[in-house]
């Protein structure tokens, strides 16, 4: 059974922020999902310019519009995107919580977390 498990995750990176690190893994095999730290959350692997949803305020409805190459993925709160960096084989992984209710700006990116770093393979 481990060896099970270790197969269905074949590849892994580590990233860091400015104060902690999240371990990132995936398979090439499987595009529905991504472990974060040992959490598997469905994922959605992005390859080319697509509406992701809708966000309606107020009276007036707005699309989520995306280009690609991204992974987005959320489990309940917890949000993950994940996007190629400048460099070759280095993304960008921005973690945030999502609030359930109607919540300033500032009070709902405070749990928001950057992290940068070397993923070969992954995009």
């Amino acid at each position: 059974m481990i060896c099970l498990a270790t197969a269905a995750w074949s590849e892994r990176c580590t990233l860091a922020s400015e104060d902690t690190q999240m371990v990132l893994d995936w398979s090439p095999d499987n595009n529905t999902q991504i472990l974060v730290n040992g959490v598997a959350i469905p994922a959605q692997w992005i390859t080319e310019p697509t509406d992701l949803d809708e966000m309606r305020s107020g009276d007036v409805t707005y699309t989520i519009h995306v280009q690609g190459p991204m992974i987005f993925a959320n489990k309940g709160r917890a949000s993950v995107t994940v996007v190629p960096a400048q460099l070759p084989d280095t993304v960008t992984v921005t973690s945030v919580n999502i609030p359930h209710k109607y919540t300033d700006y500032e009070t709902a990116t405070t749990e928001r977390v950057v992290f940068n770093g070397a993923c070969k393979g992954l995009f």
